[in-house]
């Protein structure tokens, strides 16, 4: 095909444009053409060319629009010089993590060569890894795939290719395997007509890197792995790309390498193997390791003078003026004190945040500064990464999460993990950064940050005076931002119910997110008029043991709520344990979205799950409600919410597999569409063919 520069209009930026020729008008061409943007587009990785959009020309051509990449492929660079082990090792575990995307939805590449890895830069660091070319891609329905037709490059033809036995995505190791050997040798392991480089890959044992090479310095853990790579026999290589980039792991630090790219997240291996990566692996910043635990950042901050003491008198040797070092020494101290205290980039009241600092020392206009800020960004980001990390296994607590992800994008926004995890997009990126150098945020997400550094306290009592703090009285908010505060904190399970409701209550909140009521005048709730919970009891709400979510005082009387407030305001504030209640909100909202008004239904839903935090419901209005605005992450959040509560409710399996299609998660999708279709939703069948055809199976 032929490929042009273009301008998106609507954004503005600069894009590829790729094309067919026009001597390419075979349908065999136009499948491959279609191949190749269906599969890159499905793999949706910061290691993978993002694909942007698709068209069909007048004249029948397609075309379709990618991003713009400044750089080389990788053999150009091969073809000046070999490259060093610990550089081979930074490029190959990006390969890796892109072909593990690639794997997860089914994808085998199958044309994996150093034409096709393209050596870019991110944020000032060179040999950031695109994989292109996904031409002759394959889209695996079953566990193996056989394919009579001999498809690849010679040189990096797996031997289950090359005898047209069944193969599986291990295919795409051999070729990296050989890559490898060419990165480090500077020529693939074999060499020969055609046909004897196929013969060469069923019957012949690649000859020794170290030997081919003759320097020393590959070391025999490296050139284990990359001989396991290529391993005859798939069972005998590794057993998927995550173990494989754990083994270069592992043989970097047998070696002890270091790359410009350690700070890459580690591989999803078992935990014990990780753990033991995360304690050996070495790493670009010093100052906050990114899997350290809380006790560890008090150390840090004494840790981070000495080290700029030392970097002071590097420094000053290169003659940056001293009145600069000093300075830069005394923002980098401010910001890392700032993030022990959790201030990263949304500032509480007038606390200073790290990002502030950062933004500070970088304003300073020298070499010094500029490295300075770039180490500062490199360790926050880990950091902020590690703790998403720590919320995302559970599912309630990935809206969090996401504000985690989010502050190290604004950080570091080539950190890999955290952008696939934000689900932001370039233009979001740069609008958050924005709104960070001018600290233009709003008070809802000032409360939102305090919630989520609540989430990942350690300390019971610091969580319970950061949401005290979040729900304060005084603070203006309406009904519908004080109920999706509210669920955010009962669904990430914060802390205990009744430690909530003592907070609520204290807010003038009472019950917001489900808790108990307020305690009201006179004497309904002891004598004292006390909140303790002593003084009122929530008893459960199961239909079949007592009365849905009746609550009751010392003398067995309800509590009443003297607070004087009308309107959606009053509504909440006497919120209590009510699902008859809740199912009536729910109707109210269902009504709501009928007539379009989708903010009055997005309140009424909220309010509902203050009222029943497991109203499914109310979790599905509230997909709904998300889903229509274009809000598709939204929607999946509270979808798969709704679905572990009702897993049998075929419409909600509808519900949720549209979400999932709507975020390009095709296979979750054909999941969801799948088991509702078991349930006998008629819908399901039409559902199916369309993500087939999006995953090149219909």
């Amino acid at each position: 095909g032929e490929v042009f520069l273009a301008t998106r209009l609507a954004l503005g930026d600069a894009v590829a444009i790729k094309s067919m020729l026009p001597t390419d008008d075979s349908p065999q061409m136009r499948e491959r053409f279609l191949v190749e943007v269906r599969a890159a587009a499905r793999v949706r990785h910061p290691n993978v060319v993002e694909i942007h959009d698709f068209a069909e020309l007048p004249d029948g051509r397609l075309l379709y629009a990618m991003e713009l990449l400044n750089g080389s492929p990788l053999a150009h660079e091969i073809a000046e010089r070999t490259l060093s082990p610990a550089r081979v090792i930074a490029i190959l575990r990006q390969v890796c993590k892109g072909l593990a995307a690639a794997h997860a939805v089914h994808i085998i590449h199958r044309d994996i060569k150093p034409d096709n890895i393209f050596l870019t830069e991110r944020q000032g660091r060179w040999d950031a890894v695109k994989l292109l070319d996904f031409g002759i891609a394959i889209f695996m329905v079953e566990a193996t795939v056989t394919d009579a037709n001999v498809i690849g490059t010679p040189h990096y033809l797996a031997p289950e290719i090359v005898t047209g036995q069944p193969y599986d995505a291990r295919v795409d190791m051999y070729a990296v395997g050989c890559t490898a050997f060419e990165m480090l040798t500077g020529q693939p392991p074999f060499e020969g007509t055609i046909k004897e480089l196929l013969e060469a890959h069923v019957d012949r044992p690649p000859p020794s890197i170290a030997e081919v090479r003759g320097d020393g310095a590959v070391s025999p853990e490296l050139e284990a792995v990359i001989l396991r790579c290529m391993a005859k026999r798939p069972e005998d290589r590794f057993a998927d790309m995550a173990d494989l980039e754990a083994a270069l792991c592992e043989a970097q630090i047998a070696a002890g390498l270091h790359s410009a790219w350690d700070d890459l997240p580690l591989p999803e291996v078992d935990p014990e193997r990780k753990a033991w990566l995360a304690a050996n692996m070495p790493s670009l910043h010093e100052g906050l390791g990114r899997r350290r635990p809380r006790w560890f950042w008090p150390l840090v901050a004494g840790l981070a003078v000495l080290l700029s003491v030392g970097a002071t008198a590097a420094v000053m040797a290169s003659q940056t003026p001293a009145a600069v070092v000093s300075e830069v020494d005394r923002l980098t101290d401010e910001a890392r004190k700032a993030a022990i205290a959790s201030h990263w980039v949304v500032p509480e009241g007038d606390e200073v945040t790290a990002y502030q600092r950062v933004r500070e020392i970088e304003t300073l206009g020298e070499d010094l500064s500029q490295e300075r800020g770039k180490e500062l960004r490199g360790e926050f980001a880990s950091a902020l990464v590690k703790l998403g990390d720590q919320l995302w296994p559970t599912e309630e607590a990935r809206t969090l999460a996401t504000l985690y992800y989010g502050w190290a994008v604004t950080f570091e926004p080539a950190n890999s993990h955290a952008r696939e995890r934000s689900l932001l997009t370039d233009a979001e990126i740069a609008l958050a950064r924005e709104r960070a150098n001018k600290g233009d945020f709003f008070e809802g997400e000032r409360e939102l940050a305090m919630i989520a550094r609540a989430a990942v306290s350690e300390d019971p009592e610091e969580k319970k005076a950061l949401l005290a703090e979040a729900f304060k009285k005084d603070r203006p908010r309406s009904a519908l931002r004080t109920a999706f505060l509210a669920d955010s904190v009962r669904g990430a399970h914060i802390v205990d119910d009744a430690d909530f409701d003592e907070i609520a209550r204290a807010s003038g909140l009472a019950g917001a997110g489900g808790a108990a009521a307020a305690s009201g005048t006179g004497g309904d709730v002891g004598e004292s008029g006390g909140n303790g919970d002593d003084d009122v009891e929530v008893e459960p709400d199961d239909p079949q043991t007592s009365k849905p979510g009746r609550k009751s005082g010392k003398n067995g009387k309800r509590g009443s709520n003297g607070n004087s407030n009308s309107g959606e305001e009053a509504e909440l504030e006497k919120a209590e344990k009510d699902p008859a209640k809740s199912d009536s909100l729910v109707e109210q909202g269902r009504a709501a979205l009928r007539s379009g008004n989708r903010s009055e239904a997005e309140t009424l839903f909220h309010q509902a799950l203050a009222h029943n935090s497991r109203n499914t419901a109310a979790l599905a209005g509230l997909s709904d409600v998300y889903f229509d605005r274009g809000a598709y992450q939204k929607a999946v959040i509270y979808g798969e919410r709704a679905v572990k509560l009702a897993a049998d409710d075929k419409s909600l399996r509808i519900k949720l597999g549209d979400a999932y299609f709507g975020v390009l998660r095709y296979n979750d999708a054909l999941k969801q569409y799948e088991k509702a279709g078991e349930l006998g939703e008629s819908r399901a069948a039409a559902r199916i063919a369309k993500v087939k055809a999006k995953l090149g199976e219909g």
